[in-house]
């Protein structure tokens, strides 16, 4: 069963619900039912939106289904994030990606950097600046890179 919803970012998020056997799917779909349902809930008065604590568990819970790109995985090998901003060194997309490509090699490529953008903006703790040349970002990189 996957419930359909969406967060404040107007990301669409799936809640996955875990089963105990096979699903049966032998039957069609009564939709005629599942609509009154549905509306017999609205006429309850049942919430049609998740609030920001549901948001927050939802996100949660779906966060170990969520797939990483190579960008993703090799960044928290290269870096981490600093506890104080005298620890770290801000750092453009494009040479944050640098580092991680020299570690990673053929799996990273150049096209990626928007992809990698979009991943270190929703980083949380991480701080961010903007400068003339595009965001800059707080990190620590680690010895091994």
């Amino acid at each position: 069963m996957m419930l359909r919803t969406s967060d404040s970012s107007s990301n669409g998020l799936s809640r996955g619900k875990s089963t105990t056997g096979p699903i049966d799917m032998s039957q069609k779909i009564n939709y005629d039912q599942l609509y009154a349902q549905a509306v017999t809930l609205l006429e309850q008065g049942e919430p049609t939106w998740l609030d920001d604590k549901q948001t927050q568990i939802l996100m949660e819970s779906n966060r170990q289904f969520q797939l990483r790109s190579p960008e993703e995985m090799f960044f928290w090998e290269c870096f981490r994030i600093p506890e104080h901003e005298e620890e770290g060194v801000y750092m453009s997309t494009a040479a944050i990606l640098a580092v991680i490509k020299k570690k990673a090699g053929a799996a990273i490529r150049n096209g990626n950097i928007l992809l990698l953008g979009k991943f270190l903006s929703n980083i949380e703790h991480l701080k961010k600046k903007r400068t003339n040349i595009g965001s800059e970002y707080l990190v620590i990189p680690l010895e091994n890179t």
